[in-house]
């Protein structure tokens, strides 16, 4: 990894750019800014610099905490279909070397990236991240072991990929409602939510029998009380 000085350096720069970009997309006198942003492929330069072997677990979370800001807040609908296009999105969606059990932070950022996007989805957007051909939708797949808790996510995470799968169950394509029926997913979303009420009833049953464990104690301690 790079020097702590040099590591934040290249933070803030990254996280810099994110607000010129944005300031640039949203006034149309300053439209030259995105054009330059496109021209050097400085979506490319985020990619593959989150997936470079020096790339530690803090620049990796500033990158995807600043694409999300990209996609979140652009405007202009060609714009928005330059940062979905090209397949960058899904790099980064599929990267797997992302140490999300070990990093809440970073768990977070992720799964609070995925649900933008998950915003952004239409039925024109979605020709973006399905591929018809390969059978292929990684944000679909990357979510969903969110459910249950896997990757270290805590109940914020869990709610927020809940609610990504709904975002994605409301978008009116037929690819993709065909690949959300597939039986395999199903049986994967299914064990995902099953196991997520199983815990939550243990969660739930142990709170039952601790609360019950101290209504028995104080009352045994009252009628030693009385009795004494």
């Amino acid at each position: 990894p790079p020097p702590v000085g040099r590591r934040e350096a290249l933070v803030e720069t990254i996280r810099t750019i994110s607000e010129i970009i944005i300031f640039g997309e949203q006034n149309a006198e300053q439209e030259l800014i995105f054009d330059y942003f496109c021209e050097k492929n400085m979506l490319a330069l985020l990619t593959d610099m989150m997936k470079a072997p020096w790339s530690d677990e803090v620049v990796q979370c500033q990158i995807i905490q600043t694409v999300a800001i990209l996609v979140q807040n652009v405007r202009n609908e060609t714009s928005l279909y330059y940062l979905l296009s090209n397949n960058y999105i899904n790099e980064i969606i599929s990267f797997d070397r992302l140490s999300l059990a070990n990093n809440e932070d970073l768990a977070s950022q992720f799964v609070s990236f995925l649900k933008t996007l998950s915003m952004r989805l239409n039925d024109q957007t979605v020709q973006f991240f399905l591929d018809d051909r390969l059978a292929s939708f990684p944000l679909y797949d990357c979510v969903i072991r969110f459910i249950s808790g896997a990757g270290g996510s805590d109940s914020m995470a869990r709610t927020s990929a809940l609610t990504i799968i709904l975002n994605l169950f409301r978008v009116e394509d037929a690819g993709l409602r065909a690949y959300l029926l597939r039986p395999d997913k199903q049986r994967v979303f299914f064990r995902q939510l099953g196991q997520l009420l199983q815990d939550l009833t243990g969660k739930l049953l142990a709170a039952v029998l601790q609360a019950h464990e101290v209504v028995n104690a104080s009352a045994s301690s009252s009628s030693s009380s009385t009795s004494g």
